[in-house]
């Protein structure tokens, strides 16, 4: 069985890379970026459905991928060994932004038009709020797990809190309150 690079992210600093090689599952891979060599195998294709990860702000490695018909979270060190899991429960899941350190968004979609999007406390390992009917707006338009990855908001900024309702509004997300504030679309918006 053959796979091919698909898709690559790097870490800011640009010494690893995340390898997406598309098969009949995704299998992700961390890379030496000078070497190429492989310093770990992060997804395991013959149990996981799908796959999204990214660097987070810290360096360590945030992975969502598929079991059954729910998503689990992982957090791996900056080597690749894992740290903790999370289950975030059904649809398949995309990382979203880090709206503060030690604080990911991850959207998770059952359907095309439902969707929920999850804070995660990282180094808790728990779901500190779960906001019905949102998806993160940079990957709004993904309606599969298999289209090509959406790059992901810069942590701290304000794109890392922006959201598209199900019913096609562009909403900023407070992460400490829960606030919604439609700033596009909706009633009286454009």
């Amino acid at each position: 069985d053959t796979t091919t690079a698909a898709w690559t992210r790097s870490d800011d600093a640009g010494e690893r890379l995340l390898v997406f090689h598309q098969a009949d599952r995704q299998l992700v891979t961390l890379h030496d970026a000078r070497s190429g060599s492989v310093l770990a195998t992060l997804t395991d294709p013959s149990t996981d459905r799908g796959a999204d990860a990214g660097f987070l702000s810290d360096g360590r490695i945030a992975i969502v991928t598929g079991e059954g018909d729910h998503s689990l979270l992982r957090v791996c060190r900056r080597d690749g060994t894992e740290e903790r899991r999370l289950q975030l429960g059904n649809g398949w899941g995309l990382l979203g932004g880090e709206p503060t350190p030690g604080r990911l968004y991850l959207g998770l979609r059952s359907a095309p038009s439902k969707s929920r999007t999850v804070l995660v406390d990282l180094d808790q390992g728990s779901i500190l709020r779960s906001e019905e009917g949102l998806f993160q707006a940079s990957a709004a338009h993904q309606r599969r797990p298999r289209s090509a990855l959406p790059p992901r908001p810069r942590p701290g900024t304000p794109g890392a809190a922006l959201f598209v309702s199900d019913d096609g509004e562009l909403v900023h997300l407070d992460p400490t309150t829960g606030a919604r504030t439609v700033v596009l679309g909706g009633k009286g918006g454009d």
